[in-house]
């Protein structure tokens, strides 16, 4: 079963240590649920596409690509006219013309034939030339094909150490900040309700976002389901 929101974030609360973006966490739960090879290039590429469009609070083209993966046979590969899903076409068949696609020098190199700019997300180890970054943020894993995770596919079964800042550095004032999108009922997957955010866990909550009467300057309704979590997520207060 695919984790829930709620479960990923009282794994934070216990300490596990690795914060992960909502968006990321989210993308990774559909792929578990999609069953996606995450130890292949082409696994990892659709939980990659996933994140995109999650982070771009995009409900219609997660469901398209959720859709894809679940009802149509994968196809990895393309041409000098039929463009890559994610990364570069690399060297094709002498007789049909067609290649599949990836990062790194070999599918981005000299043998390349068509969006042979694309870069992988983090560098393997094949260097900044076919990479955007050196790392990954929060020092999470960068796996063989260049993509950023925490999973075993993404490590190499090495476990990855949590970011970390001595005593003397930190300037939290002892607060715990839970950051709580309120549209995340509107998506097909990955709900959290304001009941399901772990008690005992963040000394404040940041309800993204409030309107504000230009008038009043006093909160107003933005929505009926923006209204209806307002006082559900003030009441949390009492209940710790």
């Amino acid at each position: 079963m695919a984790p829930s929101t709620a479960q990923l974030l009282s794994s934070l609360c216990l300490g596990v240590g690795l914060t992960l973006s909502v968006a990321h966490a989210h993308a990774h739960a559909h792929a578990h649920a999609l069953h996606l090879d995450l130890d292949t290039f082409a696994g990892q590429a659709e939980a990659s596409l996933l994140e995109e469009a999650v982070a771009e609070n995009s409900r219609h083209e997660v469901s398209k690509l959720m859709a894809r993966a679940s009802d149509v046979a994968p196809d990895y590969s393309c041409s000098k006219t039929k463009p890559c899903k994610l990364g570069c076409c690399g060297a094709s068949d002498a007789v049909t013309g067609v290649a599949v696609y990836g990062m790194g020098p070999t599918f981005c190199g000299a043998s390349c034939i068509s969006e042979c700019d694309s870069k992988s997300e983090c560098n393997p180890g094949w260097g900044l030339q076919w990479s955007n970054s050196s790392l990954c943020p929060l020092n999470v894993c960068c796996s063989n094909f260049g993509f950023c995770g925490t999973t075993p596919s993404f490590c190499n079964n090495i476990l990855a150490t949590s970011p970390q800042c001595s005593q003397e550095q930190r300037t939290s004032d002892a607060r715990t900040i839970g950051y709580y999108e309120w549209w995340n009922f509107a998506r097909p997957y990955g709900n959290m309700e304001p009941e399901d955010i772990p008690l005992g866990c963040y000394t404040h909550i940041n309800f993204v976002f409030a309107l504000i009467n230009p008038t009043t300057y006093r909160m107003d309704v933005m929505d009926e389901g923006t209204a209806s979590r307002y006082s559900r997520v003030t009441a949390l207060k009492a209940k710790q």
